[in-house]
């Protein structure tokens, strides 16, 4: 019988190979390409893990072992959500991560101070000076008001702002939200 750990290394391995066009052999080792953040001269890896259901558990063991074999192979950047943001500033405090992981953490409220103070709650468990980027699902708010995003940065919670969705219908959302420039990133799914 397939044990947890085995079969959860193979679940890495499986996901990181749906990433096959943006990844190279070389020199007997797999790697993830990277490309500049727009406007920086920061590199940022073109695939990143999404936010997974170990995480949200809170499955310290899982989340370490998946974490592991991702930067293994060059990956970088991390979703998290909800719970899972606990979960994954737990991994990166115990193993002293925070420079080597690239963050994504979605909002789960809209008005500014709990903004604020929710992202002051994951800074201090990531155990960095600022996050890396702040995401919102909710098109609406960031739409109507986008200065409250940016005074995200401006308070020095984030470094980044983003807006993610999977749904056809949010391109022209997400096109807006970039000619406003009021996003640093978008992820389409």
């Amino acid at each position: 019988m397939t044990s947890r750990r085995d079969f959860l290394k193979s679940s890495g391995a499986v996901a990181l190979s749906t990433a096959m066009p943006a990844l190279t052999l070389a020199h007997n080792k797999l790697e993830v390409h990277s490309r500049p953040i727009p406007g920086t001269a920061e590199e940022l890896p073109m695939v990143g893990l999404g936010n997974s259901r170990h995480f949200q558990e809170g499955n310290l063991e899982a989340t370490r072992e998946l974490i592991e074999l991702f930067m293994k192979y060059g990956g970088r950047y991390i979703d998290t959500l909800g719970p899972s943001r606990f979960t994954v500033a737990s991994i990166m405090q115990a193993h002293e991560l925070q420079s080597q992981l690239f963050v994504g953490t979605y909002l789960g409220t809209v008005q500014y101070d709990a903004m604020a103070a929710e992202l002051e709650r994951v800074r201090a468990a990531q155990g960095k000076d600022v996050l890396d980027l702040v995401l919102t699902y909710d098109f609406k708010e960031i739409l109507a008001d986008p200065a409250r995003y940016v005074r995200l940065k401006e308070a020095g919670l984030t470094r980044y702002i983003g807006a993610a969705r999977h749904k056809l219908e949010f391109h022209e959302p997400m096109m807006q939200l970039m000619d406003m420039g009021a996003v640093d990133f978008i992820q389409v799914n």
